[in-house]
């Protein structure tokens, strides 16, 4: 396996006249290396509340999928209403050859207590959306971490 970040960082001191031969050949390279493996990751979190609609709502919302790009979703949901509470993890895989699909099925974890809550993957157009849909009784206070990868070629 080839690792993300190739150039590493020496070990010993950089001595004063060296400065700027460290910065070109070492520093700067490891930083752009950096830089791109950063790039190639995405994360955040997501607040929002359902009133009682038993519809699906979208608690986010990504950029659009370029074309020839490949994502890697995963999205962490939390729920809490009066008397009931919801945990998931759904994980996706997305791609644009032309047209953004999702390649097999949506893969999921959950628990719950009583109460029918639900989340999904939608695409809607040329980006993807993470949803939540609330049991049509309860107002449910949702929360939702993203983390989001896309292959780097």
């Amino acid at each position: 396996m080839r690792p993300t970040v190739e150039q590493q960082l020496r070990s010993r001191a950089v001595e004063k006249d060296d400065v700027i031969v460290f910065l070109n050949r070492e520093a700067l390279p490891f930083m752009r290396q950096s830089r791109q493996a950063l790039n190639q990751t995405y994360l955040a979190r997501f607040f929002t509340t359902t009133a009682a609609t038993a519809t699906y709502t979208t608690i986010w919302t990504s950029p659009d999928l370029a074309v020839g790009k490949v994502w890697d979703v995963e999205a962490e949901f939390m729920a809490r209403a009066t008397g009931a509470r919801s945990a998931w993890i759904i994980k996706g895989l997305f791609y644009n050859e032309g047209t953004v699909t999702q390649e097999g099925a949506t893969f999921a974890i959950y628990t719950q207590s009583t109460a029918a809550f639900n989340v999904q993957f939608a695409i809607v157009g040329n980006h993807v959306e993470a949803q939540v849909q609330d049991d049509g009784v309860l107002t449910v206070s949702w929360q939702c971490w993203i983390v989001l990868r896309e292959h780097p070629q």
